[in-house]
């Protein structure tokens, strides 16, 4: 058992995996955010998750849930839903690290999807997993995600806005995601995230849109002391969606970032005017998508699904135990060694 940090030994709150800490702990946010049904449950009940990985494996209609409501339930089968990940690409806006050589770049972000998957398969997930290209390709590395079983997309590359800060500007190529109407639901995930559970459960259940609230660090913290961190997105795609998210996006010609200079400030607006028109942004809990600063007990952490192994964050986890330190550990080894896939 490790031993907590200070910081998680003082602090007031209880938080757990289940926490959802925006909607129901009182922490106050510039984001909207509406409870989901799964924020009242101790994690699913062991028949739904059954059922789920039935729906998930045979791509039947036939999934039943007892949580219903929240805009979408079961009854419907894996029919249309996916984890959805972005590699979009184009070598002129990379980050300043890969300016030389900013094929690596892009080595890097296709072997975190390769290491996604092996966790996915560790854990035994069944729902498809698909990646959109766009701007950019290259066969080889395409061919190597194909062999691990993503399936490829081609997508439109969304234009950076002028306020955008170099080390976001290709983040705005997930409001693609709400284009990809042959699915009735998606999961858009960044790619430096690993499964340490199944989750397809949640993919099935889950409402849309919603999102994990996380508590803030740094700056941030004296804004919004609770904000959503876009590494786990939950997505119902339609045209008038995406024609919205667009035109949101072109509404926001100011030349400064007022947020953090990335897809999270546009998001920020995008679901406060739909929470302003009645649509909902729905609460996650913790449990779907935790990075290495949560202060959760190490008992919670075992009950962690996903882990977003954000790399300014490395080596300045709380309370980790050896279930999630194990996958923070190996992770470099699948994403740095790019001659491990030929890339």
């Amino acid at each position: 058992m490790p031993v907590c940090s200070k910081t998680l030994r003082s602090t007031r709150v209880n938080y757990t995996a289940d926490s959802c800490p925006c909607s129901l702990g009182g922490c106050t946010s510039l984001w909207p955010c509406t409870a989901s049904r799964l924020c009242f449950k101790h994690d699913l009940p062991s028949a739904a998750v059954a059922a789920s990985h039935r729906a998930a494996a045979l791509g039947s209609a036939t999934a039943s849930s007892d949580l219903g409501g929240d805009g979408d339930g079961g009854g419907r089968g894996s029919h249309g839903v996916t984890y959805l990940f972005f590699l979009s690409f184009n070598r002129s806006l990379v980050r300043n690290a890969f300016a030389s050589n900013p094929w690596k770049a892009r080595a890097r972000e296709v072997n975190r999807v390769l290491w996604f998957m092996h966790t996915a398969r560790a854990v035994g997930t069944l729902l498809p997993v698909h990646a959109v290209v766009a701007g950019d390709r290259d066969a080889a590395s395409e061919a190597k995600l194909e062999a691990a079983g993503v399936r490829l997309l081609s997508g439109p590359m969304v234009p950076s806005p002028a306020w955008a800060s170099k080390w976001h500007r290709l983040s705005f190529n997930k409001i693609a995601a709400l284009s990809f109407t042959q699915f009735r639901k998606v999961v858009v995930l960044d790619n430096d995230v690993g499964l340490l559970r199944s989750m397809d459960h949640m993919l099935l259940h889950a409402p849309a849109p919603a999102a994990v609230f996380h508590t803030t660090i740094g700056p941030l913290a004296k804004r919004t002391p609770c904000a959503v961190t876009t590494g786990l997105l939950v997505l119902r795609p339609s045209q008038r969606a995406f024609a919205r998210a667009l035109s949101t996006l072109a509404a926001m010609n100011y030349s400064r970032e007022t947020y953090d200079g990335g897809d999270e400030e546009f998001w920020l607006r995008y679901f406060a005017d739909g929470a302003a028109a009645g649509e909902p942004l729905y609460e996650l809990p913790w449990r779907y998508h935790t990075h290495r600063l949560l202060p959760l007990p190490p008992e919670e952490w075992y009950r962690v699904r996903m882990l977003h192994l954000i790399g300014s964050l490395a080596g300045r986890g709380f309370c980790i135990p050896r279930n999630a330190t194990r996958a923070a550990e190996m992770y470099p080894t699948w994403t740095t060694r790019t001659e491990k896939w030929g890339l």
